[in-house]
């Protein structure tokens, strides 16, 4: 398999996404607290959550903090942000072990394209907003019609 699509660009969730918001932060730290509640936390730990996994979905955070407080009585956002890079690289390598997608028949002669494309196909199922190959030409379809 190319490790291409595994550069540090794609394992993190696009700046535009949906990234965590304060709130989001606050409900993290109380789950956080539930899951290890020997840990301290104290008013301003939201704040430093959110400065340090802010540009993370909710969601992903969720799920690494859920794996590492499986393991360990103590979650860092360190740690937090590295089972999110792990997590996010598994949805690729498993999409990219059981389909293979063909680029757009019109990026034939564009490699520079068709890596671009690659690069947004796999940055979105980190994402995990496609998670079936279905969804690319969804995805294609709808891409096309903003452009347009």
């Amino acid at each position: 398999m190319n490790d291409d699509h595994l550069r540090p660009s794609i394992i993190e969730p696009r700046s535009s996404g949906n990234r965590m918001t304060a709130a989001e932060a606050v409900a993290l730290c109380r789950f956080a607290k539930a899951c290890c509640p020997q840990q301290q936390f104290d008013a301003y730990t939201p704040d430093a959550w959110f400065e340090l996994l802010g540009d993370l979905t909710f969601d992903d955070c969720k799920v690494a903090l859920t794996n590492v407080a499986k393991a360990q009585p103590f979650v860092s956002p360190a740690e937090i942000r590295k089972e999110v890079a792990r997590v996010r690289i598994k949805r690729i390598e498993d999409f990219d072990r059981r389909h293979h997608v063909a680029p757009p028949a019109e990026l034939a002669d564009d490699p520079a394209g068709e890596n671009r494309w690659r690069r947004e196909l796999m940055q979105r199922v980190g994402d995990g907003e496609i998670t079936h190959p279905d969804q690319v030409a969804d995805a294609q379809v709808s891409e096309r019609r903003e452009l347009a």
